[in-house]
């Protein structure tokens, strides 16, 4: 990467750097990937953006639940988030948003734009329908048939009526048919049963990264085999596949079954990436963790010890390493956001954001009122502009304006987000930041 590309970016605390994501936005005019260092930190910077600017559209890509060559699977609904944010990149993205995901998803490769692109199924209402192709697509594509539908990547068949749980965050759908014919589609609550809203057309994506069909199985077969060499009775995951089933942890052997695997990085080719404080001492413990999983892996197959054997895929093949990472970001703005201030230079720049008081030495003082601290500290803050004092609940917002207007600050404004922040004066409002901090005079 060119140096020019890499910025470390300093003064840049828990929350305000949710300001210089959506301020990187704009000044791109297009997507922007911010990659967290872990599900926390991804939640919490979605709670900030939505804080900050709640019209901005944010896509979640998160990571597998799961350790690196795990005998157990993601979780469904994980998976089934990961393709369905996948198949928004690629058919229909907004045309401004953030990507959020993590560090464990981000050094992941995925399937490729093409599968996405071919891996769909579309009826329109009052149109034929092909029962069995669309049985066959949802067995295909990862879906497994239940009773009922209680999750995504769920399906549920009774007579003319065809319940389908597909990725996303819309909830499932309902197909009734007469005949061959798409009589009606619409979407339901799984709890009640009950509609909440009548659809004209319905499209399907897959609803895991392994797609069991007849090509990927002889693909499969043919990779495992030149890996691993022929496979015995004591193969389990090599006998399922064979038969087109799906065996439990079969994801952590994607690139077997996959052409080519892509890195979420190649869905938005261009884009600017953020990456949180810490970022890079995390992706060097990922990639040790995948290391030591892999090894413990091998040296497990030269043991003639009880069970099934597990051949790991080489890390290589489903992982980013150093040089991965390096290519998959090469040319792209990067900025590196670190909470302390920093001197600029080449390369580095300061956002002028700093951590805010905590008041920790008045806590610990028995004879120091720590609300009149508060309420001295606020003061001279306002001197400067405006100031926001964030609580974790309506309750607590409300708690906190009483004992606000027993030290006198008086006419606190409550807000909803920071739209409604003015020039001047003290603002209340419910947002779950742990910690305070000050921005840029801008």
């Amino acid at each position: 990467m060119a140096q020019a590309d890499q910025i470390a970016v300093g003064g840049a605390p828990e929350g305000f750097d949710a300001c210089l994501v959506l301020k990187e936005a704009a000044r791109a005019g297009g997507p922007v990937i911010h990659v967290a260092r872990d599900d926390k930190r991804l939640a919490q910077m979605a709670e900030a953006l939505a804080f900050f600017d709640p019209g901005m559209a944010v896509l979640r890509f998160p990571g597998w639940d799961c350790l690196p060559y795990d005998r157990i699977s993601p979780n469904p609904e994980i998976s089934a988030a990961r393709m369905a944010t996948l198949a928004t990149l690629v058919h229909r993205p907004p045309a401004r948003f953030v990507l959020l995901t993590t560090l464990n998803a981000a050094t992941q490769r995925v399937p490729a734009r093409a599968v996405l692109k071919g891996a769909t199924f579309s009826a329109t209402v009052d149109a034929r329908i092909d029962e069995a192709a669309l049985r066959d697509f949802l067995a295909r594509m990862g879906f497994a048939q239940s009773p009922t539908v209680t999750e995504p990547g769920d399906y549920a068949v009774r007579g003319g009526i065809i319940d389908i749980y597909p990725p996303g965050a819309g909830g499932p759908v309902r197909l009734d048919l007469f005949g061959d014919v798409l009589d009606g589609v619409r979407r339901f609550d799984p709890a009640t049963q009950r509609t909440t809203e009548r659809l004209d057309r319905v499209e399907l994506a897959p609803a895991s990264e392994v797609i069991l069909d007849e090509a990927a199985i002889t693909r499969f077969r043919q990779n495992y085999r030149i890996e691993f060499g022929t496979a015995g009775s004591d193969d389990p995951l090599y006998e399922a596949v064979s038969a087109g089933r799906k065996s439990a942890g079969i994801e952590h052997w994607l690139p077997f079954f996959h052409e080519r695997l892509e890195t979420l990085f190649d869905y938005l080719p261009g884009a600017p990436v953020t990456l949180d404080d810490q970022a890079a001492a995390a992706r060097a413990a990922r990639g040790q963790a995948v290391h030591d999983q892999y090894e413990a892996r091998r040296h497990a197959l030269t043991q003639k010890a009880g069970g099934s054997v597990y051949k790991p895929v080489p890390p290589e093949a489903l992982y980013l390493d150093e040089a991965g990472w390096a290519r998959a970001i090469r040319g792209r703005r990067c900025l590196a956001f670190s909470p302390l201030s920093q001197s600029p230079g080449p390369g580095v720049i300061d956002a002028g954001g700093r951590i805010g008081r905590n008041f920790a030495p008045e806590r610990q003082q028995e004879n120091v009122n720590l609300f009149s601290a508060l309420k001295a500290h606020i003061e001279a803050r306002m001197e400067a502009g405006p100031v926001l004092v964030a609580a974790c609940s309506e309750g607590a917002r409300e708690r906190l304006e009483g004992l606000l207007e027993d030290e006198g600050l008086i006419g606190a404004v409550a807000l909803r987000n920071a739209g409604g922040l003015g020039l001047h004066g003290l603002h209340v409002a419910v947002w779950g930041a742990r910690a305070g901090f000050r921005g840029a005079p801008e």
